[in-house]
């Protein structure tokens, strides 16, 4: 009983206590949509018309080698069948300009790639599964915050002197990380492959953009924007002098009918474990001929992370 009232006050936190129908989370005029208890979610900025919305899908993690083969037995095809977990916690963020703080709510998405038959551990590709390889210590973890209420900072590694370094997230905004531990590499050049699909539905114009390391798709009258950070840490503290380059996605520009897909692509740290922060603050503008009333302003990030948790509530 204590767990179920501390996830419905951290759910209140995040969707400012939602009203729940279903599958269905109301903040305010933005509706978010459970598509099944999976990582696939639909956001509706304006409730006023339901038929326009952005649809968002982790879809898979596959290991691949240098020319793009995937590593079959060290590939999840579906992050939907693989029945991540989900967690929450309310933690704290620096406020920006000062040491103050303020209370935001963590989403931790969490995936056991051991659980699936269909995944080893080793890279012993022969056949069946050896009982050794029915339980690991490997990782894999979608890390979301939300709920941020002021412009915050969120401590990303240390530079040459042992100065903790700030990754900038704005009010209204949300950031994730990727991580993971223990992976078994079956080559050293090889590496993760995580997809990401966007899809708007509705009459609406699509006219997605890839400008430097940023994606911007605008839609309508509004526009969501990421940006992705070139570099990932070994660990959450390391020093930048480690950091790991990591490559602009693969972003294939989608329409109102097919998806813009991004492809994340996680190298081999060399070691027992990764950190990555996308440096996503992505937000999602409605708004039609001017004014305040017209510039509601939300971020589609944090509406789906609010998902997960309220999905947390209903099992």
């Amino acid at each position: 009983m204590a767990r179920l009232l501390s996830l419905a006050v951290a759910a209140c936190f995040v969707l400012a206590c939602v009203a729940q129908n279903d599958n269905t989370y109301t903040a305010g005029s933005t509706q978010v949509v459970l598509v099944g208890k999976s990582p696939n979610f639909r956001i509706i900025p304006n409730t006023s018309n339901p038929d326009v919305y952005l649809a968002m899908k982790f879809s898979k993690l596959e290991e691949r080698e240098v020319g793009g083969g995937k590593v079959t037995i060290h590939s999840i095809t579906s992050l939907a069948s693989a029945a991540p977990t989900f967690d929450a916690t309310v933690v704290e963020a620096k406020k920006k300009g000062s040491n103050d703080k303020i209370n935001i709510t963590k989403v931790t998405m969490s995936v056991d790639p051991a659980s699936k038959q269909s995944f080893q551990i080793s890279c012993d590709k022969t056949k069946g599964k050896p009982a050794s390889e029915t339980s690991s210590n490997i990782t894999f973890a979608v890390v979301m915050y939300v709920g941020i209420t002021e412009d915050v900072q969120f401590p990303y590694g240390v530079d040459a002197n042992n100065n903790t370094l700030y990754t900038d997230v704005a009010k209204g905004g949300m950031k994730f990380n990727i991580l993971f531990n223990n992976w078994v590499f079956c080559n050293s050049t090889n590496y993760l492959n995580l997809d990401i699909d966007l899809t708007v539905k509705g009459n609406v114009s699509v006219q997605p953009s890839v400008s430097g390391r940023s994606l911007t798709m605008d839609i309508g009258g509004g526009a969501a924007t990421m940006q992705f950070a070139d570099y990932a840490l070994p660990a959450f503290n390391s020093s930048t002098s480690n950091k790991i380059a990591v490559e602009m996605p693969s972003i294939t520009a989608g329409n109102s009918s097919a998806p813009t897909s991004i492809a994340l692509k996680l190298p081999n740290p060399n070691g027992p474990s990764f950190y990555y922060d996308p440096t996503v603050t992505a937000t999602f503008t409605t708004g039609g001929g001017g004014g305040a009333a017209n510039a509601a302003r939300v971020s589609f990030w944090a509406a789906a992370a609010a998902v997960l948790l309220s999905m947390l509530m209903s099992l």
